[in-house]
């Protein structure tokens, strides 16, 4: 929000002629000038009917309809400046701090919030669930487009300048075959002006000046057209050189999480808050009168287009491919975390393309290859692998200056006839230079990413720093910016740089754990089940009924299912203890017979003892939100009409001071025909769970079922 806010222009106004006629007055030479300084957000609070302020807990926002925001301020300065007889300027300035502008909407586990970095003791307290991952995130992935006439926007007229940085062989004939229709077709474009109309005519320039055209180009081409390279002025150079790449592959592409998403959102609201500034100052200057700072900016801008948009999922943005919020699936905690870590490409699904929906070989530890909805959206929705986290990010500042130190050649101060010769320069997909002696520069930059050097005060690389070199292309690839980080092994010359004490000092850290318990020898074990098969349980693994949340009594969802008796699975995988399968188990430990009874257990039919279900066996509850208009509901009875003399008052009111109550309708749900029960390996790996699940029984101790493992049914069977 501080670069948003730094990024805009001051708003200057001074009289129009048209409101000053004769000769030009004292009045027509004063200058308005307001700016946006320092930006501050508050932690959440509520105010409530009667002036009263407290802090707003997540709990009492659920509860009474509250939307969990924080107060953004901002620091705003106004200056007239007057022009005496003499041509001396006399400058006015007042400075208006903590100027209320808007409330934001602040997730959970956020640094804003009252439950950041809570223990599991004071959250229960709090009535919130230890084990929630917090806000939810969406993510959108952008595509750029670029045309041959922008050479000439962009300041390079000749031909052959243009030639230079797309060819650097003038001698391949071939290439400048290809070329050749296109600058025959921009011939009659030889003027940077020119070029800047004709991009400025097909944007949203309707009955406008061609200075105005120009000027809406202009920025255009510096704000908009890849700003990863660079927003500010004198970047048109690094911005003539476009790449080839695969655009399926993983590293090209970029995920959209929820900072950038929302900075967006309120970039386009605080440009509309300063227009709205705009055209009250030019109103009041016009009109001599004078600005009043508190009235001209309208707190309701931000705070209802922000409520507005995560509550339809429509942000309002022209080039925005899809919804950018949605509901969250509570069903299971394994649905939450699939829901918040699901992505979601800005591609049509009726597109008849199968590269899209291939799984790409870059993608290997980066996306789940199993879980994707089934029909139009099978292979477009694709969700973050399990060992995936996300990165945080570093400044490139410190990368630029020691590639400058160690002998990286500026791309503005070479000649293009060099460049086929040299190692190219990228940092964050921006050219900045070529290199020499490319071997050394590699060697360096990875030992001072795993802090091997001893000269490492000389600049601080993030571990999460990525550094990729292509040979073939000769080209030298660092990202310093946010993404998906996958764990690896690092590997020098075909062996493995971790050793035996590497492991033990690990443990003796306490950075290991190994789990006690019925473990059997492993190794890499190649099994090949069916695709759709995966996909099957990938789906419906999702929807296994238990408790999805510990604090489900305080919250009200719109649909919940809650099982009577959850218990902790006798036999579990190493996964599943990352998905808090102990602490929010799903399923019974039931008694299993596989035996032939009558025919009625044909296929996936099971047959139920009727006692274990009349004792509660796989009871359940299920909880629905109903809302209702406001009135008066509180005297009406079973039969719908009130009894004489019955009084019913509630306690609780929302933020206006209104009295309301929120009812859930629960039912009890008995298990009957048609209901669909698995084990909890579904169809793979049945008979193992089921003997293991009996030896731990016996033993006491937690079996381990985790796929790809030897575990031999004899060895099992015969440890009871």
């Amino acid at each position: 929000m501080h670069e948003i806010v730094d990024e805009s222009a001051d708003i200057e106004m001074r009289p129009e002629s048209q409101h000053n006629p004769g000769h030009q007055s004292d009045f027509a030479k004063t200058i308005y000038e307001i700016s946006f300084g320092q930006i501050y957000l508050s932690k959440p609070m509520l105010t409530e009917s009667d002036g009263e302020t407290a802090t707003l807990f997540p709990k009492a926002a659920r509860l009474r309809n509250l939307t969990c925001s924080a107060p953004l301020y901002v620091d705003v300065t106004k200056g007239v400046i007057k022009k005496g007889h003499n041509g001396e300027e006399v400058t006015e300035t007042n400075d208006f701090t903590k100027v209320f502008i808007g409330k934001v909407p602040i997730m959970l586990r956020l640094s804003y919030r009252t439950l950041y970095q809570n223990s599991e003791r004071d959250l229960t307290e709090l009535g919130e669930c230890p084990y929630d991952e917090g806000g939810a995130v969406h993510f959108p992935i952008f595509a750029l487009k670029f045309q041959l006439l922008l050479f000439r926007a962009l300041a390079f007229v000749a031909d052959k300048d243009i030639l230079e940085h797309i060819c650097y062989d003038f001698s391949d004939i071939q290439m400048m075959e290809l070329l050749r229709p296109s600058l025959e077709e921009a011939f009659v474009i030889q003027n940077q002006q020119v070029a800047l109309d004709y991009v400025g005519k097909r944007g949203a320039t309707v009955c406008v000046t061609r200075e105005k055209r120009i000027k809406y180009a202009k920025e255009i081409l510096q704000k908009e057209m890849l700003p990863h390279v660079g927003v500010g002025e004198y970047c048109e150079t690094k911005k003539l050189t476009i790449l080839e790449d695969d655009r399926d592959h993983y590293g090209n592409k970029r995920l959209d999480l929820d900072g950038p998403l929302l900075g967006g959102l309120f970039r386009m609201l605080f440009r509309k808050l300063t227009r709205d500034v705009r055209s009250y100052v030019q109103k009041c200057v016009d009109n001599g009168k004078d600005v009043n700072l508190q009235f001209s900016i309208k707190s309701k801008t931000i705070t209802s287009g922000l409520k507005c948009s995560l509550a339809t999922g429509n942000w309002g943005q022209a080039n925005a491919a899809g919804a950018r919020a949605g509901v969250l699936n509570r069903l299971t905690y394994a649905s939450t975390l699939s829901r918040l870590r699901r992505l979601n490409p800005p591609i049509g699904r009726e597109g008849k393309l199968a590269k899209p929906r291939q799984f790409h070989n870059s993608q290997w530890g980066m996306m789940c290859p199993a879980e994707t909805p089934e029909g139009q959206a099978c292979g477009l929705v694709k969700n973050l692998a399990l060992m995936v986290y996300i990165t945080v990010g570093s400044a490139a500042y410190p990368i630029l200056e020691f590639l400058e130190e160690w002998g990286t050649e500026n791309f503005e101060e070479i000649s293009p006839v060099v460049i086929p010769q040299a190692t190219k320069i990228f940092v964050n997909g921006c050219w900045v230079g070529i290199h020499r002696n490319p071997d050394m520069l590699v060697k360096t930059l990875r030992r001072l990413r795993r802090r091997l050097c001893s000269f490492i005060h000389m600049v601080d690389v993030n571990t999460e720093v990525g550094l990729v070199r292509d040979i073939r292309l000769k080209e030298l690839r660092i990202y310093t910016d946010y993404g998906c980080s996958r764990p690896l092994f690092i590997v020098e010359k075909q062996r493995l740089l971790i050793k035996k004490k590497d492991i033990h000092a690990l443990k003796q850290r306490s950075r290991i754990l190994y789990k006690q318990g019925l473990t059997q020898r492993k190794h890499m074990l190649i099994l090949t089940p069916t695709s759709p098969r995966n996909t099957y349980q990938s789906a419906m693994g999702k929807q296994a009924m238990g408790i999805y949340v510990t604090n489900y009594q305080f919250q009200m969802d719109t649909l919940a299912y809650v099982l009577y008796y959850p218990q902790k699975p006798l036999v579990a995988t190493r996964a599943m203890e990352h998905l808090y399968f102990r602490q929010l188990p799903a399923g019974i430990n039931a008694i299993v017979a596989i035996a032939c009874c009558s025919g009625y257990n044909q296929e996936d039919s099971v047959i139920m003892n009727q006692s274990s279900i009349d004792h509660g066996f796989f009871r359940s509850l299920s909880s629905i939100h109903i809302g209702m208009r406001h009135g008066s509901y509180d005297k009406l009875a079973d039969d719908g009409l009130a009894p004489p003399g019955t009084r019913v008052s509630g306690s609780d009111n929302n933020a206006d001071g209104l009295r309301f109550v929120k009812v859930r309708v629960r039912s009890v749900r008995i298990p009957r025909i048609g209901d669909k029960f698995s084990s909890r390996h579904g169809q793979k790996g049945t008979l193992i769970e089921c003997i293991m699940g009996k030896v731990a029984a016996h033993m006491g101790k937690e079996g381990d079922a985790t796929p790809f493992t030897d575990v031999p049914v004899d060895c099992s069977s015969g440890q009871h």
